[in-house]
């Protein structure tokens, strides 16, 4: 009994995770673009929105931009927020400058992180940003 009521509180808590929002991914997602999105729907414990709409997150190669290698682009679009890179890589990339850029969000190793509480939510603005690694 005890075991069925923990598997049921951890999979409303992972689905509670990234609650109300959409995700627009590849029919066939890489491994890096679904642990992007797992890592987006970690933060996203508050009210977001873009011009005053809730988003919808396209991700990855759903987004159908052409670049190169490991390079990103993150783009408000309407009420979408497209995030993608060249390779599935790039698309994580991609994913962590928009929550360390846009979203506040500092992760400084895998134990310590600093994720902002937006209690009367969040308004962005459009914006526009791409790059690549600094390493290529």
């Amino acid at each position: 009994m005890k075991k069925t009521a923990v598997i049921y509180l951890l999979i409303f808590g992972l689905c509670a995770m990234g609650a109300g929002y959409e995700f627009i991914m590849p029919e066939k997602p890489a491994s890096a673009e679904t642990t992007a999105v797992t890592e987006l729907k970690k933060i996203l414990n508050f009210e977001l929105r873009i011009d005053g709409k809730k988003p919808v997150f396209v991700i990855g190669y759903a987004v159908g931009w052409k670049l190169d290698g490991e390079q990103w682009r993150i783009k408000s679009e309407g009420d979408k927020i497209l995030l993608a890179g060249g390779t599935p890589r790039g698309t994580l990339y991609a994913v962590s400058v928009f929550m360390e850029k846009i979203l506040g969000v500092r992760r400084w190793n895998q134990f310590e992180e600093l994720i902002p509480q937006y209690s009367r939510g969040l308004n962005l603005q459009p914006f526009d940003i791409s790059g690549k690694p600094y390493f290529i």
